[in-house]
């Protein structure tokens, strides 16, 4: 997963890198390398913290699901061994 949101980063900077209209619009004629990153990460943070929660809320689920399989079966070798 994370191979592919740096694809997708990556993707995302070169679509803005050649964007002349959004340097424009931020007050410049050229397209410095360093503007462009601010400029990239200032729009992508918010997007990796979305992302980043929606991971956590994935994994935690995961988590949860194997405790659950983990306690079920605890609980049937021990009624098992009972019986």
């Amino acid at each position: 997963m994370d191979k592919i949101l740096t694809f997708l980063q990556f993707e995302g900077y070169t679509l803005m890198r050649n964007s002349t209209d959004l340097f424009r619009s931020f007050g410049f004629d050229t397209q410095p390398v360093l503007i462009g990153l601010i400029i990239f990460q200032h729009t992508v943070i918010p997007l990796q913290h979305l992302v980043s929660f929606g991971l956590n809320l994935v994994s935690r689920s995961f988590e949860f699901q194997a405790d659950f399989l983990l306690k079920s079966l605890v609980m049937a070798l021990l009624f098992g061994v009972v019986l």
